[in-house]
């Protein structure tokens, strides 16, 4: 039974010890993003032009003279 126990204790330490060792690698590999901000980048390409609107109502005709 105590041998049984010492297994299980072993696996749950090794699987703890594993985890830890990954996600500290995973850290030095991928540094976290609070390093000093870069150059900014160039301004785009301007977008299309939109569509004219529709005409007005033509307006009333003037007095004769």
């Amino acid at each position: 039974m105590s041998k049984s126990k010492l297994n299980v204790q072993t696996l749950i330490t090794a699987i703890v010890v594993s985890v830890i060792v990954s996600v500290s690698v995973s850290y030095m590999i991928i540094p976290s993003g609070t390093g000093e901000m870069g150059p900014k980048g160039e301004k785009g390409d301007t977008g299309q032009q939109g569509l004219t609107g529709l005409q007005g109502p033509q307006g009333s005709s003037g007095s004769e003279g």
